[in-house]
């Protein structure tokens, strides 16, 4: 018979492994609260108490039973905050476009180039950068290869 072990970490728990060996809970959730939730879904032995789980904004409904793991519930948590992210954006009188713009940088996630074509913002277009070897080949005379700028 396996032996689950199941750690309920509080605010002052510290990282035993990982990516922030060595930090509390607190400390990581204000440096990344996505971490805490990623943990939270995809770990079997880890869970939160539920003033963290709050804090994160898993609320009933999307919280798992451990000692388990549910990346779709992840999924659906991380659908669900980037939404709440728009709402709020919205509120502040913005377009849709620009309050997508806005929660796709709070979440530090790579805007695509169809909403700056979108609102005309051509300064904005993120350009898809050429390697060194495609350079060095289009210089050499390979036309063929060289990827064009957007």
């Amino acid at each position: 018979m396996d032996v689950v072990r199941l750690r309920t970490m509080t605010e002052k728990s510290v990282f035993q492994s990982g990516k922030y060996e060595g930090l509390s809970v607190h400390q990581v959730l204000s440096l990344n609260r996505d971490y805490l939730a990623y943990a939270y879904y995809t770990y079997e032995g880890i869970s939160f108490c539920n003033e963290i789980l709050e804090r994160l904004g898993i609320i009933e409904d999307l919280r798992i039973p451990k000692p388990s793991r549910d990346e779709e519930k992840f999924k659906e948590y991380k659908r669900k905050t980037f939404n709440e992210l728009i709402e709020s954006c919205k509120k502040d009188g913005s377009t849709e476009e620009i309050a997508y713009i806005k929660a796709r940088k709070i979440m530090n996630k790579k805007i695509k180039n169809e909403i700056f074509r979108r609102i005309g913002d051509s300064n904005m277009i993120q350009r898809e950068k050429s390697s060194k070897l495609s350079m060095q080949r289009y210089n050499h005379g390979h036309f063929d290869s060289y990827r064009t700028m957007l």
